[in-house]
């Protein structure tokens, strides 16, 4: 259980890293800054709007709001692998970028 937990969509001014995908957060681009304290630690993530969506995806299905990175490559590798074409050849490195896929796919539906 989180001792403190808040978010907010914020604007970049200046290039990071997406915690979960690890890809670039670009300058002007929003993105979710997260802030909390668990057991005493503060930490901080930020990550794109859309592989926070699929954070939020994975927390429903697990009913919990503990989590790290494994725990949620995990659930997305059994989400959104096992519908691909390419998933006997798939090395998992993709499962962000296909989540966010997905996410804009149901966006536009």
């Amino acid at each position: 259980m989180s001792d403190f937990y808040n978010e907010r969509k914020i604007k970049a001014r200046k290039e990071h890293k997406c915690f979960f995908c690890k890809k670039p957060i670009f300058i002007g681009e929003e993105y979710i800054y997260s802030a909390s304290v668990y057991e005493g630690d503060f930490a901080t993530i930020k990550s794109h709007d859309d592989c926070h969506e699929l954070l939020k995806v994975a927390l429903k299905e697990y009913s919990d709001n503990e989590y790290d990175d494994d725990t949620v490559r995990h659930f997305l590798s059994d989400y959104i692998c096992y519908a691909c074409d390419k998933e006997e050849s798939c090395n998992r490195d993709c499962i962000y970028e296909c989540g966010r896929k997905l996410i804009l796919e149901k966006k536009h539906d």
